[in-house]
């Protein structure tokens, strides 16, 4: 039986129930505290960050971080513990949805862009009052509930006031989202709360004007549009936008931090004369309609509706025919009727003169319907003396053809290394353009230097780890091939496969494809591996 996760189903006492999304720091998942029967989100870190104390250290103090915060507009952290050798947090469950998306399928109106800013100010505001800066405020870490409600969520590079200034050195700077972050951030400067109401006024633009004010392809452009470019007022790119509300945002992204609003509240105060919007308390409450209706005439229209539709309702009761008996038999006896009960399989003659049906265990097209494996022809089973001879081992068969019996074939480990060899391989890309922007952040200032070090580390640990992975990941193809014939294991996994990712389903479809070549006498090596993993999950995004 397949495993629709290669996770351990239980970290602490939280039992897994499925994955809900993955970041630079670690996987998200859906997962129950039976203690307190209650739904919560489950965070780890991820298993190729466990082998650096860096990342560790900033995962716990993610936990630290929103764990001493308790407001209705940041993520609540219920608990942090280790198990299976890394991570995790407990964390409120959130429903809603991440603010990137809904930007790509939606617009906003003008009341609900102010909410969001409000909400998220006073989310700001009250975690630099309890000394910490988030560092990482963009869309996907703000999440949007149908009632127009808003949570600030990862922490991953938080920094926390230290008074003793023994604040740990981060390597927040090359990981925070570049187009979002705040000049004096961009250069590796200290940084307070006005940091993060720049990355707001980012998101606030972006909200009005639909594209983001930071230009530029490369990290070195996006740099220099960051420290230097001035962008267009949202209200000159869109005319409908009111002039407060653009004048508002364009002093959130002023270049130096002493021309930007002095705290949340000031922000707060200033998006409140935007527009006549309800203050949300407490840091929520939905924004007020584009257009409300009057109240009267609310009452008008409601009071005049329910007159007609009782009218029509009246109307059509003692109007319309009422049904009566059915006249015309012959429509119980239609065509369709007699399709439905005629027997759709042949009389008990026609079956014993039909030819026996052999089913099929594969798809129509597949290949291997047509060109028969030496394997599948050893494990069939014999229908005549010269099929019996035939598949017959002997003695001088290879070693790979010997079929076990008596254990069925479990694709369960199989799955496991192709998914872990597929997320390594997904993510050495990535690694390598925090490399190469490394080397350009040093260009700008020789304070990202040790950025630039710990940057070449783990690149260097990931292509240590991806040919572990790789040796791995063939000598469990090699065995299972010497172990099980290619119908067990074609049997075993056409099974439904719809709780499997879809990073799960691809890596069992290219371990089968290995196992195939291997039957059929070809050799496959850790080349052939990388290179068939590497054109599948290369920039792959769970």
């Amino acid at each position: 039986m397949i495993q629709t996760s290669t996770q351990p189903m239980q970290y602490g006492r939280y039992k897994i129930l499925n994955e809900l999304g993955r970041g630079a720091m670690g996987v998200v998942y859906k997962a129950h505290d039976p203690q307190i029967n209650r739904i919560i989100a489950l965070k780890m870190l991820r298993e190729d960050r466990v082998t650096s104390n860096e990342f560790v250290q900033r995962f716990l103090k993610e936990a630290m971080a929103v764990g001493r915060l308790s407001h209705p507009g940041i993520v609540t952290v219920y608990d942090v513990g280790q198990d299976h050798g890394t991570i995790y947090i407990a964390m409120e469950f959130l429903e809603g949805t991440p603010l990137d998306e809904l930007m790509e399928t939606r617009q906003f109106t003008l009341g609900e862009i102010v909410s969001i800013g409000i909400q998220t100010a006073q989310a700001l505001q009250y975690a630099h009052q309890h000394g910490i800066i988030h560092r990482d405020i963009k869309p996907p870490n703000i999440i949007y509930s149908p009632e127009g409600d808003i949570r600030v969520t990862d922490f991953g590079i938080a920094r926390i006031e230290d008074p003793e200034g023994h604040a740990m050195t981060q390597i927040g700077q090359i990981l925070g989202t570049p187009r979002y972050m705040s000049p004096e951030q961009a250069m590796g400067q200290d940084l307070d709360g006005r940091s993060d109401l720049y990355s707001l006024g980012v998101i606030l633009y972006q909200l009005t004007t639909g594209k983001r004010p930071v230009q530029g392809e490369t990290m070195a452009a996006i740099f220099h549009s960051i420290t230097q470019d001035k962008p267009v007022p949202p209200h000159v790119l869109d005319p409908r936008l009111p002039q407060a509300l653009s004048v508002t945002i364009m002093r959130l992204l002023e270049k130096d931090p002493a021309n930007r609003f002095a705290d949340g509240n000031a922000l707060i105060a200033a998006l409140r004369e935007c527009l006549p919007v309800p203050s949300p308390s407490s840091g929520t409450g939905a924004s007020a309609p584009s257009a409300p209706l009057p109240k009267k005439n609310q009452v008008k229209w409601l009071i005049a509706g329910l007159f007609l539709l009782g009218l029509a309702g009246g109307g059509y009761y003692y109007f319309h025919p009422r049904p009566q008996t059915p006249t015309l038999p012959e429509k119980s006896a239609s065509p369709s009727g007699e399709k439905r009960t005629t027997p759709t399989t042949p009389p008990p003659a026609a079956q014993a003169d039909a030819p026996p049906v052999v089913p099929s265990s594969r798809p129509a097209g597949d290949p291997e319907t047509v060109k028969k494996l030496p394997v599948v022809q050893e494990t069939q089973r014999a229908t005549t003396a010269h099929d019996a001879k035939t598949d017959a081992p002997t003695a001088n068969a290879p070693a790979r053809t010997a079929v076990s019996t008596q254990t069925p074939f479990d694709p369960s480990e199989l799955i496991r290394l192709g998914t872990a060899l597929s997320a390594i391989i997904s993510e050495i890309p990535k690694k390598e353009m925090v490399l190469e922007s490394a080397r350009e952040l040093v260009k700008v200032s020789p304070r990202y230097q040790e950025d630039l070090t710990i940057a070449e580390n783990t690149y260097n640990n990931a292509r240590e780890n991806r040919e572990k992975r790789i040796d791995s990941y063939l000598n469990e193809i090699q065995n299972l091939s010497k172990a099980f014939s290619s119908k067990q294991i074609t049997d075993a996994t056409e099974v439904s496969q719809e709780r499997l990712s879809e990073r799960q389903k691809i890596s069992l479809e290219l371990a089968k494809e290995h196992l195939r070549l291997l039957h059929d006498g070809y050799s496959i090596d850790k080349k052939m591996i990388l290179n068939d993993f590497s054109k599948r999950f290369e920039g792959f995004v769970d």
